[in-house]
């Protein structure tokens, strides 16, 4: 929808002006005309809620959910409820937006409608649940697991991404330093290696010239190396086949392809039996999951499972079907089916796979910190030799 501002008059000729939404100009221009108004000047305004998209962070949105739930389940109603929080939420725009949704609810709107109207903070996944509680009459329960699936979800985030910063921050820190090794340092070295004379080792004069080479063309490289990364991620995120490519070789490297598929199973079982549990059918479950990973080559997998399941396929032939799937996935899922408790082995299913990521990010941990020693040891040792070296052959001849 965008939002216009208008201005037009009506039969009498009176100025008439205001704001409405429409998809398009045409529609904006057919819905003011049955209301009489003619001579219409139009201006598009911006569109406030995609500029504030991010402005309330996920983990409030989890928040939100999780009080939401915790005053249901204390005998209060919806609109008791949401009262109870708006009172104490301190983020303007997500005050804002749960007035609006209280006043929506007021009005007649289903909470599940609601939502649904705001999907950049509100996904299938939780639509869902919500329209499942409210059926079932079940809203405060499903909204608990809600935010449980969500929290699991951040905190398996938040692993991952500490795994790799913190080898990623040791290694912008030795650049940094040899950096300043070279551009402050070696010059130093280099007046005194021309007061003293005679020949340098050879490691020493390939450290000069890279010192000069990157005191001439340091900005062009960092500007090269930034327009590279720029374009590199634009044309991941614009070009299907680029997309593709990228992601099925993370997929094919030993440590990253390991950890994106457990990931990426341990969040879909996890979605799955959650909606199971609230009798949602499985393959509204796998449309929903299938938008919870970014990988192309395992979305594509999981969209094939979908397909298989609606055509009358079991959920563990369908995912046999998928060689990036492992065969513990298909035993699992196969026994839940036989069992008649495919939401318990499921669950069981995304417990595995995520202790599974945790021992695999406490294994690339212990692997990497020595690695780094190395890595920063071999450069600090290699410019200490270069310098050093002609001082201690001048001191030889001597």
């Amino acid at each position: 929808m965008v939002n216009y501002y208008w201005r037009g008059t009506d039969l009498t000729g009176k100025v008439l002006q205001g704001y409405s939404s429409a998809p398009n100009l045409t529609k904006i221009k057919e819905t003011l005309r049955q209301r009489g108004v003619d001579r219409v000047r139009l201006f598009k305004m911006p569109n406030i809620q995609a500029i504030t998209a991010r402005s309330i962070p996920a983990s409030q949105i989890t928040l939100f959910i999780r009080q939401l739930s915790t005053l249901l389940s204390s005998g209060l109603n919806l609109a008791r409820a949401l009262e109870g929080i708006i009172s104490g939420i301190s983020n303007p725009q997500l005050k804002k937006m749960a007035e609006e949704i209280l006043l929506e609810l007021q009005n007649g709107d289903s909470f599940s409608k609601i939502l649904a109207r705001r999907d950049n903070y509100f996904d299938n996944f939780i639509i869902h649940l919500i329209s499942s509680g409210e059926s079932s009459g079940n809203l405060a329960l499903l909204l608990e697991r809600a935010a449980e699936h969500r929290e699991k979800n951040r905190l398996l985030q938040q692993k991952l991404w500490k795994a790799l910063s913190y080898p990623l921050g040791v290694f912008v820190f030795t650049l940094m330093i040899s950096l300043f090794l070279l551009l402050q340092v070696v010059p130093q070295f280099e007046i005194l290696f021309h007061n003293l004379g005679g020949e340098l080792p050879p490691l020493t004069k390939k450290i000069l010239d890279l010192t000069h080479f990157l005191k001439e063309y340091l900005f062009e490289l960092l500007a090269i190396v930034a327009a590279t990364v720029v374009t590199a991620v634009a044309l991941y995120r614009t070009n299907l086949r680029v997309k593709t490519i990228t992601d099925r070789i993370l997929l094919s490297l030993p440590i990253s392809g390991s950890s994106i598929k457990e990931v990426t199973i341990s969040r879909l079982s996890r979605t799955l039996s959650t909606l199971q549990e609230a009798a949602i059918p499985l393959h509204i479950g796998l449309a929903t999951a299938a938008k919870m990973t970014s990988n192309t080559p395992l979305q594509n997998a999981i969209k094939n499972i979908h397909a298989s399941v609606i055509k009358g396929i079991s959920l563990s032939n369908a995912i046999a079907d998928e060689t990036l799937f492992p065969p513990i996935a298909v035993q699992m899922v196969r026994a839940g089916e036989e069992s008649g408790d495919l939401p318990l082995m499921l669950a069981h299913l995304a417990n595995y796979y995520e202790k599974e990521v945790e021992q695999r990010i406490s294994q690339l941990t212990t692997l990497i910190e020595p690695l780094l020693i190395l890595l920063i040891g071999g450069m600090v040792g290699v410019l200490a030799i270069a310098l050093y070296q002609p001082i201690f052959q001048i001191g030889h001849h001597i």
